[in-house]
């Protein structure tokens, strides 16, 4: 209000007098085409004089010029001389292609380090006008703005966005004015304006209006409204827009290249300045002020998702900055998570914002020329800003240990797994080392809804020979370790074999026996215990603990057997059973002993030899059992006092079972049938027990041969009958002469 104020004081004056205007400076406001005002007018009235003696660092507590607190008080307007009028003629005149050498006045020689980048000298250089035919004046920031020539400063080969520092106000009009002279929190914000604004970096200068000219109008006139009190730091530290600025850039907008790219870039830097001093509302500026973000447990990680509610989160980039630790960002939240835990809260590393732009009032190169018409201009200077950044701080929920001891009856505790769950749907692994220990760290006490964990630890993997432990279950207390123990028992197993016949089963051949066999129960070549088959036919052995290398051998055989030489195998334990005494079953198939006969046939008077065409063979003979259980010969099965075999002598008369064919026990032999050329004479029944196994009982069996007689009857060759005469036919003598292939006994003449 007091500027408007002014002006019209001024133009009242000015008209009274009718005198032209002084000019403004090239650059920095051109005077309305309708009226000439004297800047002298035209000048703030400060609600306290300029300290001229300021020191370089000034006191953050000085109030900014043309703050709203200085608006509130009664402006005084100063006394107007009126003005000489000038020498159109000497009066210098800058237009585009200007160029004029700049020395740098701020920051001073003794910042070496702040001003490393920048030089000490440079070119000032005017470019094209970004408003042709001037702008009018703003109704905020109350002051004329005319075509406004842009500028570069040029150093080092390249071209930078310069910027004017005051709105009408020269270097050399004898006011005194110096960067100085602003407050503190003005000179962060428009060292701040000049990081994020727009900022030319090109070997020409700007050749036309275009985008980046509006950029360079908005943050040009931002500046303005700064000094005027319009823009400013706030209390809480951040830079404020008051409203009435928005209406002055609608205003300009209308003379700017494209008015909407112009709006929007202004609402752009607006909220980048408004945002540019707030970090993210779960960090801190100051490490050691950070708050502690805590992680739980959710059942594979520990995580934490924190919201910004200061919404600037997409200005910080938060991954990697803890090592170990993932950090995710979407939108407003940002998602820590680490498997291991963190006992002792971790700090983070300096997270700098808006990608490390470097603000602030250090921000700021200030520079002069030669030309005292010029006020003096500000151009961005890095080394000298101070980014914005924070730190965060992390740690786990409160987390325990725990110990396994594993241990296990034949002493092999090494590599068996556990398997430890929690309540809370977490799952690891764990693996028992040479003494059977396991040490688990990190364990989280707590669930996320902020309940005990019950943890459940498992054996898994189990080999076969084990009884299954029971499970157990836990829960931890911070700074103390939860102990459990796991015993493994062996299984233990017995076993019971049968005995059987591997012909007829159950029941034993002949004679035989099966029960009475000894076994014997061996670990590897010992002998641990003998065990006799009983009545019927079994025996149960001892249980004895799971091992590798448990077998059977029979010792000795039931009678009438002979010794099994198979090797059984024992210590079988069902596959999926988990009990500690497991039976099982083994049956020992056993051969009888077996023996054979042997009959040869003989010639009753001869002894040996058949008579005459008589032979020995085709003579069948019948083998019947008459043991006391039946006997299996060549597949046929013959029960007590039935014929087990029927043999047939051969052409030697020679009838055989062969050596291995009748079980152990009693036979009897019978003559069944003869031959055409001997008599059925053997009547005896030979009886023969086979007790030896592999031995041909062997005996004989004498038969009458076949016998006829002959009859000759004489007769007379020519009477055919009687004898002729006194003749008769006794006396004569016939002989019978043997001409069979063997001899033959004729009463007992042979």
């Amino acid at each position: 209000m007091h500027k408007t104020l002014k002006r019209t004081v001024a133009l009242l004056l000015a008209l009274m007098l009718c005198l032209s205007a002084m000019p403004f400076s090239a650059f920095a406001a051109d005077t309305p085409p309708e009226v000439s005002t004297p800047s002298e007018v035209d000048t703030v009235v400060e609600s306290e004089e300029p300290d001229l003696t300021v020191s370089p660092e000034p006191d953050e507590s000085s109030s900014p010029r043309g703050s709203p607190e200085e608006q509130e008080e009664t402006p005084s307007i100063p006394d107007t001389e009126v003005p000489k009028e000038t020498d159109t003629e000497q009066e210098i005149e800058h237009t585009s292609g200007t160029e004029l050498p700049v020395t740098r006045v701020w920051p001073t020689s003794q910042r070496k380090v702040r001003a490393a980048s920048i030089g000490t000298n440079g070119t000032l250089y005017m470019g094209d006008e970004c408003c042709p035919g001037g702008v009018g004046t703003p109704p905020t920031l109350g002051e004329y703005i005319g075509t406004m020539s842009i500028i570069t400063m040029k150093y080092d080969g390249k071209h930078v966005a310069g910027y004017c520092l005051e709105h009408e106000k020269e270097s050399g009009d004898g006011m005194g004015y110096t960067w100085m002279d602003l407050s503190t929190k003005n000179q962060e914000t428009i060292g701040t304006i000049l990081a994020l604004g727009f900022r030319w970096n090109a070997s020409s200068p700007y050749a036309a209006r275009s985008d980046d000219s509006d950029k360079w109008l908005v943050t040009q006139v931002l500046i303005w409204e700064t000094i005027a009190g319009h823009a400013f730091a706030q209390a809480n530290g951040l830079i404020g827009v008051e409203s009435g600025v928005d209406d002055d850039m609608q205003m300009i907008s209308a003379h700017a290249h494209n008015p909407a790219k112009f709006m929007e870039y202004y609402r752009d830097l607006k909220k980048r300045l408004n945002d540019y001093f707030k970090v993210p509302s779960f960090a801190s500026k100051e490490a050691s002020k950070a708050e502690i973000i805590t992680l739980r447990w959710d059942g594979g990680k520990y995580s934490a998702t924190v919201t910004d509610t200061n919404a600037v989160l997409n200005n910080y980039p938060f991954e990697n900055v803890i090592p170990g630790v993932r950090a995710v960002s979407s939108g407003n939240t940002l998602t820590l998570s680490t498997s291991e835990a963190i006992l002792s809260p971790k700090t983070s590393s300096e997270v700098k914002g808006q990608n490390g732009v470097a603000g602030g009032k250090g921000a700021v190169a200030v520079w002069r020329t030669s030309d005292r018409n010029f006020q003096d201009f500000g151009t961005y200077n890095a080394d000298g800003g101070d980014p914005v950044s924070c730190y965060i701080k992390v740690k786990t929920d409160a987390v325990g240990s725990a110990g396994l001891v594993k241990t296990s009856e034949d002493g092999k505790v090494e590599g068996l797994q556990f398997q430890i769950t929690g309540s809370d749907g977490s799952s690891t692994t764990k693996t028992t080392d040479a003494n059977g220990n396991i040490d688990i760290d990190g364990l989280p006490i707590y669930a996320a809804d902020g309940s005990k964990i019950t943890y459940t630890a498992t054996e898994i993997n189990v080999p076969n020979k084990y009884v299954k432990p029971q499970s157990q279950t836990f829960q931890l207390t911070e700074g103390q370790t939860a102990s459990i123990q796991f015993e493994n028992k062996l299984k233990r197993w017995r076993v019971t074999v049968t005995k059987t016949d591997n012909k007829t089963g159950s029941t034993p051949q002949g004679n035989g026996s099966l029960k009475g066999a000894t076994f014997g129960v061996y670990q590897g070549d010992t002998l641990v215990k003998e065990y006799t088959v009983g009545d019927d036919n079994t025996f149960t052995t001892d249980y004895y603990p799971y091992g590798e290398d448990w077998t059977l051998k029979e010792i000795s055989a039931g009678e009438g057997y002979k010794v099994s030489t198979v090797v059984t195998d024992l210590c079988e334990i069902p596959s999926g059973s988990n009990d500690e005494f497991n039976d099982n079953t083994a049956t020992v198939t056993n051969e009888v002993i077996r023996g054979g006969v042997s009959v040869e046939k003989r010639d009753s008077k001869t002894g040996e030899r058949p008579q005459g065409d008589a032979d020995f063979s085709g003579i069948q003979f019948e083998i019947i059992n008459k043991s006391k259980n039946p006997v299996d010969v060549n597949g046929n099965k013959a029960a007590p006092g039935e014929v087990a075999i029927t043999i047939t002598t051969d052409t030697q008369g020679v009838a055989t079972t062969g050596p291995n064919v009748l079980p152990y026990g009693d036979y009897i032999i019978r003559e069944k049938s003869t031959n055409a050329s001997m008599l059925k004479t053997f009547t005896d029944e030979i009886p023969v027990t086979v007790s030896e196994n592999g031995k041909m009982y062997t005996f004989t069996a004498e038969n009458d041969v076949i016998r006829g007689g002959i009859a000759v009857e004489k007769r007379d060759s020519k009477t055919g009958e009687r004898p002729q005469g006194n003749a008769d036919f006794s006396g004569i003598t016939f002989e019978i002469v043997n001409s069979s292939r063997n001899p033959v006994e004729v009463d007992g003449a042979t």
